[in-house]
């Protein structure tokens, strides 16, 4: 049921008919389009043994192939409502599209007083509801006074040989029954990608992607208007952008588990490549500095600055940040992100969040000392203060600086994992150790097997969790998926 034929200007074909020769006559001439007999090869592909297609999808097809238009034809299980199409349609290898991407279509007859009618069907997409009063002084302006009906099972089966869930635009094109089609405005342009929308292709396990910018003009008696209720436009997706360079494997990390927890927390509405948020990384080696940030701490915002603007401007709604030292700035930074209406995500804050929510009072802080002595002035964890934090001794934290400085001089290895593993036994009493020195988390990536002996809290995997979540919170909002 996955396979689907595409029409990149020449179009799917038909099965051998009259039509069929009809265009391929024109394709010799130079007035058609090409390629027939391959994409009646690639039609027949869709169909089953024992099948044939069926009328009212070749019709469909008919229509894509006359007017040269892209479409992509696929195959799906039964489905009978928009609501129930969505989860069944394939588009770009997956099943499952956002609900605002289905096409809804209403058929109604529309009755005037001196007992003509005019069929008329409204066309939208599939989250949104007709606004009735618009409709009454729409048709009331082009036809006069007169009464809307939605047509019953057997009238539309009678006059267009149709039932509902087999209703689409294209098959209409030719009826010997005039149709006045109306298309709501927002279906003119997807600002989305992958820039399409989806509907039946006429039959219930038919289908057709098509761009619906195309399909109004390319109808004979087809118009837009503004048929459905006015909604107050979702804001677009979070556009992401990550500070990193001290080290720049940190932002890498960051951002492979921003994607993983994309992933996690779409659940079914994970539509592939097309789910992940939009990052701009701005790797910046000479954050390095922050690491004595308490003799270039002008230094540190100085460059630190450059790179928030930096990604401000080039549109990143949600800014993240790689180090642990440099969320000293977390006031600064949102100070300056606030004027370009970014928002800024505390590492420190998402971490105080996960202990108090797990009720873990008692813990070490494993980082060089700036940021590990959280009773001191230059750390971003100093909302941990109230807690009972475990001392380390000096020795503990010459060893994670020199910790520190080997991961970034030579990336992860064995050996820093190593060195690593013999702190956490020698040099830290806790049970729960809060790793805020992205370098710890860049070596656990690189281990095969994690531990058992202490847990391990690192801020970076939580700040990824928290940040995905965030823009899944808006971009499912955007997509209409209810």
């Amino acid at each position: 049921m996955r396979k689907r034929i595409a029409n990149h200007l020449p179009g799917p074909s038909l099965r051998s008919s009259a039509e069929l020769k009809r265009l391929h006559e024109e394709a010799q001439a130079g007035r058609g389009i090409g390629r027939i007999r391959d994409l009646e090869e690639e039609a027949r592909a869709l169909v089953g043994k024992g099948e044939r297609i069926p009328d009212h999808v070749q019709q469909t097809l008919s229509f894509f192939v006359r007017k040269k238009l892209w479409c992509v034809l696929s195959r799906n299980h039964e489905a009978r409502s928009c609501r129930d199409a969505v989860h069944k349609r394939e588009r770009l290898g997956r099943f499952g599209i956002p609900l605002e991407d289905e096409l809804k279509s209403y058929f109604a007859r529309y009755e005037l007083s001196d007992t003509s009618s005019q069929y008329v069907i409204f066309h939208s997409r599939a989250h949104q509801l007709l606004d009735w009063d618009k409709i009454e002084v729409l048709l009331n302006d082009r036809f006069g006074v007169g009464t809307l009906t939605r047509l019953e099972e057997e009238e539309l089966h009678t006059h267009f040989g149709m039932e509902y869930g087999r209703v689409n635009p294209f098959t209409l094109e030719r009826s010997d029954v005039p149709v006045l089609q109306i298309f709501d405005v927002s279906t003119r342009l997807s600002t989305r990608a992958p820039f399409t929308m989806m509907t039946n292709a006429g039959e219930h396990t038919w289908a057709v992607e098509f761009r619906p910018s195309e399909i109004a003009e390319a109808l004979e008696y087809a118009t837009f208007h503004d048929i459905c209720h006015t909604q107050t436009p979702a804001p677009p997706p979070h556009s992401i952008g990550i500070i990193t360079g001290n080290t720049p494997e940190s932002g890498l990390l960051l951002w492979n588990w921003i994607n993983d927890e994309v992933r996690k927390q779409s659940g079914s509405h994970f539509y592939g490549d097309l789910s992940f948020p939009r990052v701009t990384i701005e790797s910046v080696p000479a954050l390095g500095v922050s690491i004595e940030l308490d003799r270039r701490e002008e230094e540190t915002w100085h460059v630190l600055k450059d790179a928030v603007k930096s990604l401000c401007e080039r549109g990143c709604t949600l800014l993240s940040l790689a180090c642990n030292t440099a969320h000293y700035f977390t006031p600064q930074i949102r100070a300056l992100c606030e004027k370009y209406g970014t928002t800024f995500v505390s590492m420190a804050e998402v971490t105080d969040i996960y202990l108090k929510t797990h009720q873990i009072e008692q813990f070490a802080c494993l980082g060089i000392e700036l940021v590990a002595d959280i009773h001191g002035p230059w750390s971003a964890y100093h909302m941990l203060r109230d807690r009972d934090v475990e001392d380390l001794s000096s020795r503990a934290h010459e060893r994670l600086y020199t910790l520190a400085h080997k991961v970034k001089a030579e990336g992860a290895n064995e050996s820093g994992l190593q060195l690593l593993r013999d702190i956490l036994k020698n040099e830290v009493r806790s049970q729960h150790v809060v790793l805020a020195m992205t370098e710890c988390s860049i070596l656990l990536a690189h281990q095969k097997k994690r531990g058992k002996r202490k847990q391990l809290i690192e801020p970076l995997k939580l700040y990824a969790e928290a940040i995905a979540g965030l823009y899944l919170e808006r971009a499912q909002c955007h997509l209409s998926t209810h």
